[in-house]
């Protein structure tokens, strides 16, 4: 790939994050903690083109993070009827 199609890769990306934060921003005033966290989570795979992910929330004491969510696809490999699902650090 030329420079010039990396840098537009880039500079495209990029807006594409800003657009996304701008959303996450207007979402953040409107809607419930759960669904901006499903926005979050969609987001981040189309970001960065993932097709699995998970979003977590880590305690103050850095001792366990607590999964709040996962994407659709997680089911595909990781199949629990859990939720929340916690993890020691």
């Amino acid at each position: 790939m030329s420079m010039k199609k990396q840098s537009e890769r880039k500079l495209r990306l990029n807006e594409i994050r800003l657009s996304t934060l701008l959303k996450l921003y207007e979402k953040k005033k409107e809607l419930p903690q759960n669904e901006v966290c499903d926005f979050v989570l969609e987001s981040s795979l189309s970001l960065t083109g993932s097709t699995i992910g998970f979003l977590g929330f880590v305690r103050d004491d850095e001792s366990i993070m607590h999964i709040h969510a996962w994407s659709r696809n997680v089911m595909t490999y990781c199949a629990t009827p859990l939720k929340p699902i916690e993890f020691t650090i």
